[in-house]
């Protein structure tokens, strides 16, 4: 009988002791689950580090891809640019031997751009070629009074236009030219008057 109930008490604590361990191995396990290993943890900053190296890389790819873009538009701006630019300069080149043919042809270009407007005065025919054909004229006001090669001035009688003489030859004070317009049986005479401007009657 007291063999029996010491059995008993030793089966009963070595249920105990059994019990404990186990329940101290599985709370030592928690603890474990809490905690990760030291390689554990080694892997997972191995894998944050890669993780921002990829994507710093990919921002240094897209910002390498902007900046090629970027290239490329500003040279075919470039292009483009060029391209105007010699488009503008043939016009330019094609314009200046235009206005050449017309300075060749004895047309004043001065006068038409504005760039040097005609003249308000009054100059006297000094001299005349009855003799030519047309006849001819020379005035007492020339390039110092703002006259040009072209210009046409009217000839005045009793505050009228008689006629018209176009200056062919233009000195400092002086200059010539011819009758290209005139009444019937208009003869010059010297101290006839030649404004630039019609006279208001």
């Amino acid at each position: 009988m007291g063999r029996r109930v010491e059995e008993l008490v030793a089966d009963q604590l070595g249920h105990d002791l059994l019990h404990g361990l186990r329940a101290a191995a599985q709370g030592s396990g928690h603890v474990a689950l809490g905690r990760r290993p030291p390689r554990q943890r080694l892997r997972v900053e191995a894998e944050r580090s890669a993780a921002e190296s990829a994507a710093l890389l990919g921002r240094e790819r897209r910002g390498r891809v902007e900046a090629e873009a970027a290239l490329a538009r500003a040279q075919a701006e470039l292009v483009a640019k060029e391209r105007l630019l010699q488009g503008q300069r043939a016009r330019a080149e094609a314009a200046e031997g235009s206005l050449s043919k017309v300075r060749a042809a004895g047309i004043n270009v001065e006068r038409l751009t504005g760039e040097r407007p005609l003249p308000d005065l009054q100059a006297v025919v000094v001299r005349v070629d009855e003799s030519a054909v047309p006849p001819r004229v020379v005035i007492d006001a020339g390039e110092g009074q703002g006259l040009l090669p072209g210009d046409v001035l009217h000839v005045v009688r009793d505050g009228r236009s008689v006629g018209r003489i176009e200056l062919d030859s233009v000195q400092a004070g002086l200059a010539s030219a011819r009758l290209i317009e005139g009444r019937r049986g208009l003869v010059l005479r010297p101290g006839d008057l030649v404004r630039t401007s019609v006279p208001k009657p």
